[in-house]
Order: structure tokens, then C-alpha cells, then sequence
């Protein structure tokens, strides 16, 4: 109750922003921030006020059932300048609601939005990265297993499950992420957008969002060139770039981390086959094919899904090559969505020593990241995350295409909602098909892209845990 009051305060705080921006717009719109500002803000007090009485620790299953709370609280939160200003049903709502928080980027929305709506779909998205990197900091390692956190932070069981060090590591990341933020807004400004507009293109960049407005992309070749520098920026582990403001002599350590190596070694031999490709078939001359070739191998690779062109227009080998690139992520200490690259790095060396096994079965081989030894616990994690994934993929794209949709269409729309890339739906059909899908589409997607950020392992945990708990009642 008191964590739950606490995610009010600070939504309810944040729809101030929104609020202030509405009052130039019609009353209705006014009134509508205006109630679910303060009411959420009522409401959080009162939460906060009742749950003072609370225990300092939680264990693994009470770290699953917070990350179900954060998102539930957060999706509520967000439905509601929607609902109160008619602009949407309460699926829609829903949709919206839980797309901007898990950073996804689609929309249903069609028309002319109020620049109110347009600042708050930014800040959902916003807020939805920045609780991304908290839970990655605090209870995803004990829940999931993320190795490289673990590794980096050296902090003990025991003490990532206090409550104290939760608020602790969320100060850490809420530091890095604002500063990021700003320095990426005054970039944007100097590149020749205005105040607005810079802010939301750096609110959706920094949490890989993504929904921002094509047209003004394509405009300024080095407003995309400022984008390329964010995206590289935004996929990398903000843990990382924290212990690095914390001390000079650290900042090698990002040159010495295998993961963000090998991330940028991906992206430069994808750029550089996408921009050969885009130059032979004659789409782009060289210039352009470099700069559109790494600019969407970045966007979809860091499932930022930022888009600067037609690519829905392209050739299907480059297209294939995007869609593959959705599952891929970027660091594991980073707000992007996919499969994430350390967990990509750690299988593919897990599959090499296998290869070696069976050629020298008394060889005695651990797999090493950064130096540091990958324990079997963790492999075995990684390897049942992996099998999760793509199993929650295909069933997800088996139960949309259920529901009216082409094959293809059905495996975009699944991969854009589990990975967190609106746009990725242009590999199947039509890049704004979210707008009018049916219900029943809508609440599959909105589960999914929850699932996606949950890691799918949180999920499992409170599922094992509520039939366990109704097997032993009855």
C-alpha cells in the first residue's frame, strides 16, 4: 500500500505538466488534468498514509507482485485525462494507456490531438523508461537473474530487497536519466525544433518510445545525425554511465564493456549491409543509403522504433532485416525492450561450448563476461527467459491472427507489442493498423506489451503463486 501511494504521488505530480500546457486549450480539457492530477495525488497521500506501518524488506515473490503493482498503478494513472476528456473508450484508453508506459509507441489515436494529450503521451512514455531502469536496478535481479546488474552493483541479496535501497538505487538512475534528458532537449533545440517539440522528441527518444512525427525527421539531416547520437546513448547501461559520474577513472570502463562493444559492432556490420543494400536496389544514393541504413538499424535494434523515412516502402530484405533486429535490445542496464544483448552474447557462448563439448567432452570451459564468470544459475535462466520469449511470440501471434488478422500482419503486431516497437507493425500491413483493430485485438495487445516489460519471468511468479495459493485453500 505504501509503494502504491508513493507510484500516485509521483503521477499525479507529473500530470501537473500536462495540466499546465492544457490551460490554453478548451475547459473540458483543463478540468480533466485537473481531476486526475489531484485525485491521484488525494488518493496517493492517503495510501502512503495507511501503509506508514510498513516492513522494510520484500522477498522474490513480493518483488514480482511490486512490478505487477507498479504497472497496474501506472496503466490506471494514465487511462484517466483520456476517459475524463471523452477523447477515448476505456479499451482504447486501456491501450493507450499501457502503450506509452511500456514505451511501445503505438497509438490509436486519429485526428488532431490536443498538444495536452501529445506532452502526456511523451511523459507516459518517460516515465515508463525511467521505471524500467529502476525495477532493472532493484528487483528484476533477484526476479529474473539479470547477470550484468548483479555483477556491477556487488550488492548482496539481502540488501537489494530492503525497501531503503530501493529508493537508493531509483535516486541513482533518476539522476543519470534526467541529466541525459535535458542534455538531449537542448540538443534537439540547437538542431532547429522548437521548445515543444524538442522536448517531447527527447522525452520519447531517451525511453526509446519511439510515435513521434515522421515529417519531422525527414526534414533535417542533422536532426537525425543529433537522433543516431541519442539512440547510441540511450541503448547503453545507465548503471554504468552512473558509476562513471562517480568516478574519472571509471570512464574507461564503457570501452572495456564487452556488451557495449559487441552492441556497436552489430549495429555498424547491419548498417553498413542495410546501407549497401538500400544503395544497390537504387533507393538512396551512397550519402543518404549510410545515414537511413544506420539510423533505422539503431532505432529498431534499440526497439526505439523512431522512423525517417517510408520504410514500410523498402525493399523485403531490408524490412526482414529490421524485423530480426526488433528482438535484439540493447544493454541490459538500458530502458530498451527485446531479448537484450548480454543475454544474446551469453547464449552465443553457450552454443560455442557446446559445439566444443562434443568435439572434447573432458574439457573443462565457463563462460565469461567481462572477465567475470556467468554462473549456471543465471545460464539456466537466460536459457529459459530465451525459450519463454519466443514461445509467448508465436502463441501471441497465433491468438491475434485469431482474431481477423493476416499471418504477418499477426507476427508484426506480436513482435512490436513483446519487444516494445509500435512502428514494427509496417513488417506485416499498414504502420498505423493499431487504430483500428478490434477489441478483443486491443486487450491481447496491451497483455502482451505488459508481458514483454515484465521480462515474462515476474508474470510466471505471481501465476505459480495465486494457483498455489488456491490449491492449498481447496
Amino acid at each position: 500500500m505504501f509503494l502504491a501511494g508513493r507510484i500516485l504521488l509521483v503521477l499525479g505530480g507529473l500530470q501537473l505538466f500536462p495540466l499546465a500546457v492544457a490551460l490554453r486549450e478548451p475547459a473540458a480539457d483543463v478540468r480533466a488534468f485537473a481531476v486526475s492530477a489531484f485525485g491521484l495525488l488525494a488518493l496517493g497521500a492517503l495510501l502512503c498514509f495507511w501503509g506508514r506501518q510498513h516492513k522494510w524488506y520484500i522477498n522474490v515473490r513480493e518483488g514480482a507482485a511490486f512490478m505487477m503493482l507498479v504497472w497496474f498503478s501506472m496503466t490506471i494513472s494514465g487511462m484517466l485525462p483520456y476517459l475524463l476528456m471523452g477523447e477515448l473508450g476505456f479499451v482504447d484508453a486501456l491501450f493507450e494507456s499501457v502503450s506509452g508506459f511500456t514505451t511501445t509507441g503505438a497509438t490509436s489515436l486519429a485526428g488532431e490531438v490536443p498538444p495536452s494529450l501529445l506532452l502526456w503521451h511523451a511523459m507516459m512514455q518517460w516515465i515508463g523508461g525511467l521505471s524500467i531502469l529502476v525495477l532493472l536496478a532493484t528487483v528484476l535481479p533477484q526476479v529474473s537473474g539479470c547477470f550484468c546488474i548483479s555483477m556491477l552493483m556487488r550488492q548482496h541479496s539481502s540488501e537489494s530487497r530492503r525497501l531503503q535501497h530501493i529508493w537508493q538505487e531509483a535516486r541513482r538512475v533518476l539522476k543519470v536519466y534526467v541529466g541525459f534528458t535535458l542534455l538531449v532537449l537542448v540538443l534537439f533545440w540547437l538542431c532547429g525544433l522548437d521548445a515543444f517539440g524538442s522536448l517531447n522528441l527527447a522525452l520519447v527518444t531517451l525511453s526509446t518510445g519511439g510515435g513521434f512525427d515522421r515529417s519531422i525527421l525527414q526534414g533535417s539531416w542533422l536532426l537525425q545525425l543529433a537522433v543516431i547520437v541519442c539512440m547510441v546513448l540511450v541503448s547503453g547501461n545507465f548503471l554504468l554511465y552512473w558509476c562513471m559520474g562517480r568516478s574519472a577513472g571509471r570512464m574507461r570502463d564503457l570501452g572495456h564493456d564487452s556488451e557495449f562493444k559487441t552492441y556497436l559492432l552489430m549495429v555498424a556490420g547491419f548498417g553498413l549491409l542495410l546501407a549497401w543494400h538500400l544503395w544497390h536496389m537504387g533507393v538512396y544514393d551512397g550519402a543518404d543509403s549510410l545515414r537511413m541504413g544506420f539510423f533505422h538499424v539503431l532505432s529498431f535494434s534499440s526497439t526505439t522504433g523512431l522512423t525517417a523515412a517510408a520504410v514500410d516502402t523498402w525493399p523485403d530484405f531490408d524490412r526482414y532485416v529490421l524485423f530480426l533486429l526488433v528482438f535484439v535490445g540493447g544493454c541490459i542496464g538500458s530502458p530498451t525492450g527485446g531479448i537484450r544483448m548480454m543475454r544474446l552474447m551469453i547464449l552465443f557462448r553457450s552454443a560455442a561450448m557446446g559445439m566444443r563439448r562434443t568435439l572434447h567432452p573432458h574439457m573443462v570451459t565457463s563462460i565469461q563476461v567481462n572477465g567475470i564468470p556467468v554462473p549456471p544459475k543465471i545460464l539456466g535462466r537466460i536459457l529459459h527467459f530465451f525459450f519463454l520469449y519466443m514461445a509467448v511470440f508465436f502463441v501471441f501471434s497465433l491468438l491475434i491472427a485469431l482474431t481477423g488478422l493476416e499471418p504477418l500482419e499477426a507476427m508484426g503486431m506480436s513482435a512490436s507489442c513483446l519487444s516494445s516497437v509500435g512502428s514494427a507493425t509496417m513488417f506485416g500491413g499498414d504502420m498505423t493498423a493499431f487504430a483500428s483493430l478490434r477489441t478483443s485485438t486491443k486487450l491481447l495487445c496491451s497483455f502482451l506489451m505488459i508481458l514483454g516489460r515484465l521480462e515474462i519471468f515476474s508474470f510466471l511468479l505471481i501465476m505459480q503463486s495465486g494457483f498455489r495459493d488456491l490449491h492449498r485453500k481447496w
